[in-house]
């Protein structure tokens, strides 16, 4: 079961359905990305991945992937920001 599903579940369909992704900073120390296709870069210091229409760069320092399932993943690591190409 993924975090945003349950995040989202009292919103309804039509305003929840136009995301192709959700990302969520925790603390600065980790980041939870849901709906995203493939991870096209992973370094120390940036990890980019994309989704259906579009590209998020997450950077910071120390970035490791924590945990992987299908569509979602944690990123471990101190969190300098995103950014949404």
């Amino acid at each position: 079961m993924s975090f945003s599903k349950e995040l989202f579940r009292g919103v309804a369909n039509d305003i929840v359905s136009p995301f192709s992704y959700s990302l969520t900073i925790v603390n600065g120390k980790a980041v939870y990305v849901d709906g995203f296709e493939k991870i096209l870069i992973i370094s120390l210091c940036e990890i980019i991945i994309k989704t259906r229409k579009c590209k998020l760069k997450i950077v910071g320092e120390e970035l490791a992937i924590e945990k992987m399932e299908e569509f979602s993943c944690v990123i471990v690591g101190r969190i300098g920001g995103f950014y949404v190409e």
